[in-house]
């Protein structure tokens, strides 16, 4: 019989590369944090733009679904590039509200403008340890032929807002907190384990 503990080591084996790659990625923000040379609106605000991130991936594995036909394929990834697009936007506006970034409502462009520009550095590495996971287990593990574009469409969901509920009730506490810097490794470190989980 197949159990849990033979499915976790299979996953892991087949994980390893991409799973090395997220450790190394998320420990960049941890080492920052540890350094005192990052707050809490630069990590939440990176956090948020990964789900860009991953949003743009999955509009690629979308368009890629070989048992869709093609006019499926753009319909599905066009439905999803507006309904993860107001998601998206939405909860970034209530991440700027939360830390009081200097954002108006009416303006889309003030939270593009908002956004700590030391941050689009390491969410460089976030593209490609997100590219590299997409490519190795999407194309180079074969998923791409046996998938229909509709049943990825909700799929980023999940593991979207179990982080994001997980960052954002931590980043509160932190907020409250007389130790900031503590909670904020703690963050870090809960991101990076629920991450592991939800790549499983």
């Amino acid at each position: 019989m197949f159990g849990f503990k033979d499915w976790f080591i299979h996953s892991a084996g087949r994980s390893a590369g991409t799973i090395g790659l997220l450790l190394a990625v998320n420990l960049v923000p941890l080492l920052l944090v540890t350094a005192g040379l990052w707050d809490l609106q630069r990590v939440i605000v990176l956090y948020w733009l990964e789900n860009g991130v991953i949003g743009l991936w999955h509009i690629l594995r979308m368009m890629t679904a070989q048992r869709s036909a093609l006019l499926l394929r753009l319909l599905e990834s066009g439905f999803f590039c507006i309904h993860y697009g107001i998601f998206f936007f939405v909860h970034g506006m209530f991440v700027m509200l939360m830390l009081k970034l200097p954002v108006n409502i009416g303006n889309p462009l003030s939270l593009w403008h908002a956004i700590p520009r030391e941050s689009l550095v390491i969410l460089m590495l976030l593209v490609c340890s997100h590219g590299y996971s997409t490519w190795w287990h999407y194309f180079h593990g074969g998923e791409y032929r046996n998938v229909r574009s509709g049943d990825l469409l909700m799929r980023p969901y999940a593991r979207v807002i179990v982080l994001h509920l997980a960052i954002l009730g931590t980043g509160f506490i932190a907020l409250q907190s007389d130790a900031p810097r503590v909670m904020l490794v703690v963050l870090v470190v809960l991101k990076t384990v629920v991450d592991m989980l939800m790549h499983f």
